[in-house]
């Protein structure tokens, strides 16, 4: 009588994979909003604005800290750090 066959190793194997699959969906599904091991973006586009034919006027969302950044002509670009965003303030379009 063996005790290690090969049906029964792959019996255990699908069992511990479709157990991994409910441990994300209850992840998923508890409010987390991301699977295990994957990191959310450091950076966010806020708003884009055009600033006529050469220019633009991004605001930036980095780590929490809001960045206009205004890109002109010929690729000059200007940086404003625009402090810490708190829940609830929202950026006017």
């Amino acid at each position: 009588m063996e005790i290690a066959t090969l049906e029964r190793i792959l019996i255990i194997a699908a069992f511990l994979g479709a157990l991994a699959l409910v441990l994300v969906f209850v992840r998923l599904a508890r409010g987390s909003g991301h699977l295990p091991g994957v990191t959310q973006p450091r950076l966010k586009i806020v708003s884009s604005q055009m600033l006529g034919q050469d220019g633009r006027a991004v605001v930036l969302d980095l780590d929490g800290r809001s960045v206009l950044v205004v890109l002109g002509r010929k690729g000059g670009t200007s940086m404003l750090d625009l402090g810490s965003t708190s829940v609830g303030t929202e950026v006017a379009q």
